[in-house]
């Protein structure tokens, strides 16, 4: 860890990589202090996340272009504009409005120049199958699976064996009960 710390002047690609890395890292040191059984829950959730850090991490080294170096910063642009606009959006509603605020995304959606940004940002990268231009939830806009078999046999082996089972433990449902 303080080699990563040293690094004087890190690329993007760099930076990318120093940030997964501390992501990894941090879920690691969690999973050192849940030292009982009944911590599987968290234990799954850690163990899932950290398979996703792996993909990134592995996209990325494997980029020689700096297309998804790139394609991965700008999704922080383009996913916190989309909060800011479900937020807004989440805000105006009859039922749950009076208990979001939203006066700081408003602020930020009128803003003409970053919305132009974004705008770019989204339609280089992004599109839906009809060609409009979407953010997705995931920088690839791609999904777990399809990420794990684009990388090939190994990381769709681990997909297909542990992801469900893993995210069992972390969405709703009884599927990890019964």
């Amino acid at each position: 860890v303080p080699v990563l710390r040293n690094v004087l002047r890190p690329s993007q690609r760099e930076q990318a990589m120093i940030g997964i890395y501390f992501r990894m890292f941090a879920w690691m040191e969690s999973l050192v202090s849940l030292n009982n059984r009944i911590h599987f829950q968290a234990m799954a959730a850690a163990t899932r996340s950290l398979f996703e850090l792996l993909m990134d991490m592995k996209i990325i080294s494997d980029d020689t272009t700096d297309y998804m170096v790139k394609k991965y910063f700008d999704h922080v642009k383009a996913i916190r504009w989309k909060r800011a606009e479900n937020k807004v959006l989440w805000a105006k509603d009859p039922i749950i409005g009076k208990e979001v605020r939203s006066h700081i995304e408003s602020k930020l959606l009128s803003n003409a120049t970053a919305k132009a940004n974004v705008d770019a940002i989204v339609r280089k990268y992004w599109t839906s199958k009809k060609g409009k231009p979407c953010i997705h939830d995931h920088w690839t806009g791609v999904n777990s699976f399809t990420r794990a078999k684009n990388l090939g046999a190994f990381y769709a082996g681990i997909y297909i064996e542990n992801y469900s089972l893993l995210s069992w433990n972390i969405h709703s449902g009884a599927t990890n009960v019964l």
